[in-house]
């Protein structure tokens, strides 16, 4: 079968900043009047450098006396992106995003700054001095391109017949160039195309693969379902195992929306496979011989990715119940996804099991809620993740805090964690990815992971 990664599961804001100083200045003598009247008692982003500041975060959670040490202003004069303060809780230096901070009060100051909602910048907290600034940041935003040079004089210029749809594909086009391809480093390779004669023939080989199975195992018998992205092959009857096909058609909706993949787009060599077993000798049979692996004693499932393209995952039934299975074969199959987006490139084990026990939360509410909840009052007990989080196959006792770091990372910018997910798959390393996206690094990430949860300086 070729080689093949195994990814298994076991019987579980705004932030993340780089640290650099914005530039602005006083406004000069030769400011309109309505503006020199209210610079005595406001002061420009990069003016509030050295100055002590008491701040309200998005959390809740409050900061008094922090000195301010780095500010990095708005696309928009009197806005702020990022402010750098000293936290005088632990002397550390901590960079904070606009969107993390509700209010920042400047010490002798009656005016300081408060977050505008929709821009995520913070804007001076005086009504008529935000109105201006919010109009700034409202025109930034919708501020259209250069419109491109007149045709010569003696050009012909046929007048364009209106298309129906141009509005929203000119848009589509628009967004795409906002978002330039991440180039991929070298050695990193594109999965290729697929012709639909070369899917239908993936398809088919496939579906050979599930005979062979019927024939390892004649006493036992299968029902076989297809869909449009997966084939279900199982000895569950055939009520229970259309039970679990509504669950990935969803995941895998729900995953093509989050990467702005359209709608029907076909990620996968033909088709994933999905083999769940009822007869768990059967199981462990099918994974000796097929894919030379014996999966320990409380292993649920497992995705198979193999080096031709095909994503195979294979289950077996436990007492866990009919929601554990489900929302396994979420994890599992969502698994199968990741390897195949964009590149074949292999995810830190974090990043690989918290997207998949995202999509399994989301999928089956609820299910991985215990889970989480016991990994964040062990980090809060011990001030610590573990200390074997980042490593090349987290533990599954892990999972918890995985799913927990990944709602963090996304709740704060879902664009980004789309970017950083898609700088992984380039091939960039994790800081690099992250500095490119949320421009931090790993420990800052972990410090601010920390503080949303109230455990100063946790530790990895």
């Amino acid at each position: 079968m070729g080689a093949k990664i195994r990814l298994g599961i076991t019987a579980n804001l705004g932030f993340l900043l780089l640290q650099c100083m914005g530039t602005s200045s006083l406004l000069g003598e030769d400011a309109p009047p309505a503006q020199a009247a209210v610079t005595a008692e406001v002061l420009q982003p990069a003016d509030l450098v050295g100055l002590k500041v008491d701040l309200v975060l998005a959390s809740d959670n409050q900061i008094s006396g922090a000195e301010v040490i780095k500010v990095l202003a708005g696309e928009v004069p009197g806005s702020i992106r990022l402010v750098t303060i000293r936290d005088p809780a632990t002397d550390q230096s901590r960079p904070l995003m606009a969107s993390m901070i509700r209010s920042l009060k400047i010490e002798g100051r009656a005016i300081g700054y408060v977050l505008d909602p929709k821009s995520k910048r913070l804007i001076p907290d005086d009504p008529n001095i935000a109105t201006a600034v919010r109009s700034d940041l409202t025109a930034e935003a919708s501020a259209p391109k250069a419109a491109p040079d007149p045709p010569a004089k003696n050009e012909k210029t046929a007048p364009e017949k209106p298309k129906r749809g141009s509005e929203k594909a000119e848009k589509k086009k628009q967004k795409k160039e906002e978002e330039p391809e991440i180039a991929l480093r070298p050695g990193v390779f594109a999965w290729p195309e697929l012709s639909k004669e070369q899917q239908a023939e993936a398809v088919k080989e496939q579906k050979a693969h599930l005979l062979e199975i019927k024939e390892m195992f004649p006493e036992i018998r299968f029902t076989f379902v297809e869909t449009d992205f997966f084939l279900f092959y199982s000895d569950l009857s055939p009520q229970d195992l259309r039970m679990y096909v509504p669950h990935l058609d969803a995941m895998y909706k729900k995953l093509l929306t989050f990467f702005d993949l359209k709608a029907g787009t076909n990620i996968w060599r033909g088709k994933a496979i999905i083999i769940i077993f009822n007869n768990s000798q059967a199981y462990l049979v099918y994974e000796k011989q097929k894919h030379n692996y014996v999966p320990p004693g409380d292993n649920a499932g497992l995705c198979h990715s193999l080096s031709n393209g095909d994503v195979i995952t294979s289950m077996r039934t436990i007492p866990a119940g009919q929601k554990f299975l489900a929302a396994t074969i979420v994890h599992e199959t969502t698994h199968g996804f990741n390897r195949r987006y964009k590149t074949a490139t292999i995810l830190p084990s974090w990043v690989e099991e918290g997207v998949a026990e995202y999509m399994a939360n989301l999928i089956v509410p609820g299910h991985r809620a215990y889970g989480e909840k016991l990994s964040i009052q062990g980090m809060q007990r011990a001030g610590t993740m573990g200390g074997d989080f980042f490593v090349e196959q987290i533990p599954s006792r892990h999972y918890g805090t995985a799913l927990n770091l990944t709602k963090f990372m996304i709740a704060s910018d879902p664009k980004k964690y789309k970017k950083f997910f898609i700088c992984l798959k380039s091939g960039m390393s994790e800081d690099e990815a992250l500095t490119e996206t949320y421009g931090i690094r790993r420990d800052a990430l972990i410090a601010e992971y920390g503080r949303a949860l109230g455990i100063q300086n946790l530790q990895p």
